[in-house]
């Protein structure tokens, strides 16, 4: 447990590493999106996904009742529950050792420690079905298709060998269809 949160404090400082990147490669966008959100955030209210799903039923021309026992989601959330289902699914492939899921805002780090010997190119197959995955399961992102996809959170991958080597470390921003490794 000590190993995996001290690869946390890594991925937040990789974190902020890709912010700065990004600032520095786009920074009038950054600056634009971020005044463009906050307005948006003051004028509207987010839809939850239930809402979503009941007024998508009207417009098909059914009233369902919808009725949950689930906490409403913010968009910009991805409740536990949807971790722990992405984690246990990622455990289960034969080469991986331990996962997690940190969320900071909009900025998801996603860790993936494997078995030595695992190769670069399984490695970020690992990531990339590791990142599918959360974006299935969280109501708050759109689901992948054959790409990845555009969504809501900036996502850091890294997948890592047990003894602390970096393997493979990757990055999503919310507004590219891929992963960059």
């Amino acid at each position: 447990m000590k190993k995996l949160l001290k690869w946390f404090g890594i991925f937040l400082g990789s974190m902020l590493l890709l912010s700065a990147i990004i600032r520095i490669f786009d920074p009038e966008g950054v600056e634009r999106r971020a005044r463009e959100r906050e307005s948006t955030e003051q004028t509207e209210q987010p839809e939850t996904a239930q809402a979503k799903g009941h007024q998508r039923l009207k417009n098909e021309g059914t009233d369902y009742s919808l009725s949950t026992t689930e906490p409403e989601v913010s968009p910009s959330e991805i409740i536990d529950h949807e971790k722990t289902l992405a984690v246990t699914s990622v455990k289960n492939y034969p080469e991986v050792v331990d996962a997690a899921v940190k969320q900071d805002g909009r900025k998801v780090s996603l860790v993936v420690i494997v078995r030595r010997g695992t190769s670069v190119g399984k490695a970020k197959q690992l990531g990339n079905n590791f990142l599918r995955m959360v974006k299935t399961f969280s109501k708050a992102e759109p689901n992948p298709g054959t790409q990845i996809g555009s969504g809501v959170f900036d996502y850091l991958i890294g997948i890592y060998t047990p003894d602390q080597k970096e393997l493979v470390l990757g990055a999503k921003v919310r507004n590219s269809p891929r992963i960059t490794w």
